[in-house]
C-alpha cells in the first residue's frame, strides 16, 4: 500500500470493488488502511489521494461518471456471479458507459462477462458487448485445466499493444475459452492444445483473457497503453 501511494502516476485513480455484501467490511477495513498511511502525508497529498482513491462496497450509482472502467476477476463465469453484477447495477451501467463511447477493459472473467454467454451452470447469459460465448476446454485434447502459466501472446501492434514485442509471454489462469462471432475482433492468439483468443478489441472496448497484474512490466504496459487510451 506504501508503495502504491508513493510510486503511482499522479493522474491515476484506483478503484477497490466488492460486488458481494459479505465483502462490505473487506472494502471498509481496506480504506481504513489507507487512510492511516495517507494521514502521514503532506496536506497536498492527503487531498490528492482523498480524491484518486475510491472504495465501492456494493452499488455503482457513481459509475456512469468515471472516465474508465476494468472488470476483473478470476472466478468462473457462474450464476452467482452474473447474478451479483446484475443484482448491484454493474450490468446495466457497464452497458450505458459502452454505448457512450468510453474505453473499458475486461480481464480473464471479466472478458468472459463481456460475451452474450457461457457455460459453466449450464446455458448462462453474459453482458453482450460482444456476440459469442465462452466454453471450456475440450476435454478430448487431455490438457489439464486450469490452464495456469505464461504463454506467448501473437499480436498486431493495436491500440491495447503499443510498444509491446510480439510473442511476448503472459500470465494465464483459466478453464473456459472464448469464441467471438466476429474473427476480426480478436487482437491476440496463443495456444494451448488449440489457438485460443487472448486478446480482444472493438472501438472502445478491450479486453484479456490473461492477468496483466501478474506478467510484470509487459503486462503493466497493458495498463499504461489503456490509460494513455482514457487520458
Amino acid at each position: 500500500k506504501e508503495l502504491l501511494l508513493t510510486n503511482s502516476p499522479m493522474n491515476v485513480h484506483y478503484f477497490f470493488i466488492s460486488d458481494r455484501t459479505t465483502f462490505y467490511s473487506d472494502i471498509v477495513g481496506l480504506k481504513d488502511t489507507f487512510d492511516e498511511i495517507i494521514m502521514g502525508m503532506s496536506p497536498e497529498m492527503q487531498d490528492h489521494w482523498n480524491s484518486h482513491l475510491h472504495f465501492i462496497p456494493q452499488k455503482t450509482s457513481s459509475l456512469n461518471n468515471w472516465l474508465e472502467e476494468a472488470l476483473s476477476g478470476e472466478d468462473a463465469l457462474g450464476i452467482d456471479r452474473f447474478q451479483r453484477i446484475r443484482e448491484t447495477g454493474w450490468s446495466d451501467a457497464i452497458i450505458d458507459h459502452a454505448a457512450k463511447k468510453k474505453p473499458f477493459m475486461g480481464i480473464c472473467l471479466g472478458m468472459q462477462l463481456m460475451f452474450e454467454t457461457g457455460s459453466e451452470n449450464g446455458e448462462e447469459m453474459g453482458i453482450g458487448l460482444f456476440k459469442g460465448r465462452c466454453e471450456k476446454f475440450s476435454d478430448k485434447n487431455e490438457i489439464k485445466l486450469p490452464h495456469i502459466g505464461f504463454n506467448l501472446v501473437n499480436h498486431p501492434n493495436s491500440k491495447i499493444w503499443k510498444d509491446i514485442p510480439n510473442n511476448s509471454p503472459f500470465y494465464f489462469v483459466h478453464s473456459y475459452q472464448c469464441v467471438p462471432r466476429d474473427p476480426e475482433i480478436i487482437s491476440g492468439t496463443t495456444n494451448y492444445s488449440n489457438k485460443i483468443v487472448a486478446s480482444i478489441e472493438k472501438n472502445n472496448l478491450f479486453a484479456v483473457q490473461f492477468h496483466p497484474e501478474k506478467s510484470a512490466n509487459l503486462g503493466l504496459n497493458i495498463y499504461k497503453n489503456f490509460i494513455n487510451l482514457i487520458n
